[in-house]
């Protein structure tokens, strides 16, 4: 399936079109897309596939329908800044990196553990999108507050516990028009139910529950404009 394909499909079939004010037709979407050699794109599939088969040995939870989405969800609003709370292995940052290629922007990423820092920038650079990407080492509930932002679109997997703590911070440096995503909002649905409840009753938000994988689901937040 091309992957505009799996745009509409997706979007159709979660109701986000006529559920978020920026899925309204396609005139918001003002793309710059670079162009991806077959041998590029091959090579992507098999750092996404090698990651994904190594799952239960390095604990990915993401799963490669989360993945897509994350994508979609970028060039649908045309991403020029996105934040991402969790790197991990670079799992999720690629996906987001071969979206923001689309949109020609930027992705800051914050992960504590240096190993998976090396693994991850690794992974990047192997898959050629490196340079659409800063990987900041630390605590990210502390190294979130250094960055600037204004943001298109904050993805957080991390700390489930404290997801709350996150928003405080993120918040004020997400644009009106913007999107705070939560991954694994069933699963981990009881250590973040102070963050659920936080989002679903905020004025200046509207929040959905979005499952692409049917497995488990993401809290989306819009940023009213």
């Amino acid at each position: 399936m091309k992957r505009r394909d799996f745009f509409r499909q997706t979007a159709a079939a979660t109701g986000l079109a006529a559920s978020f004010p920026f899925f309204a037709g396609e005139t918001g979407v003002q793309a710059a897309p670079v162009s991806v050699s077959p041998e590029t794109r091959a090579l992507r599939e098999a750092i996404l596939a090698d990651l994904d088969a190594k799952r239960q040995e390095t604990r990915l939870h993401m799963l490669p329908e989360d993945g897509q989405f994350v994508n979609l969800i970028v060039q649908l609003i045309n991403a020029q800044q996105v934040l991402e709370i969790g790197t991990f292995h670079g799992y999720s940052s690629l996906w987001i990196a071969m979206g923001l290629e689309q949109t020609g922007g930027k992705l800051t990423t914050i992960e504590i553990d240096p190993e998976r820092v090396k693994i991850a920038l690794a992974n990047l650079t192997k898959a050629g999108v490196a340079n659409r990407v800063e990987c900041l080492e630390g605590d990210a509930h502390q190294v979130a507050k250094t960055v600037s932002g204004p943001f298109d679109v904050a993805l957080i997997d991390a700390d489930k516990d404290r997801v709350d703590d996150y928003f405080q911070t993120l918040f004020p440096k997400l644009k009106p028009g913007g999107v705070i995503l939560v991954n694994h909002v069933i699963a981990f649905k009881d250590l973040m139910q102070n963050y659920l409840d936080l989002v679903q009753k905020h004025p200046d938000l509207i929040t959905s529950t979005v499952s692409p994988s049917m497995k488990d689901a993401f809290s989306l937040s819009f940023k009213k404009r």
